[in-house]
Formats: structure tokens, sequence, C-alpha cells
């Protein structure tokens, strides 16, 4: 099993409108795809 990891580094994070297209294109994957925040939620 492959394993990545990002990182956002954009200041403000990920908002709706950017995070709406990041889900979009993460459904055409069969992955398992988690993200959390700096909290680790």
């Amino acid at each position: 099993m492959a394993n990545k990891t990002v990182e956002i580094t954009n200041e403000t994070g990920l908002h709706t409108r950017p995070g709406n297209e990041f889900v979009s294109l993460a459904k055409t994957f069969s992955s398992q795809i988690e993200v959390e925040n700096e909290a680790g939620k």
C-alpha cells in the first residue's frame, strides 16, 4: 500500500470552495483519504 502525506501551506487553510473541489477530485479515486487540521482532528 502506498502512503502520501501532503501539507496545505496556505496561511488560511483549505476553505469551502477549494475543499469541495478537492473532495470532488478525491472521489474519482478508489483510495482512503484522510484530512485533519493542526490539532489532528
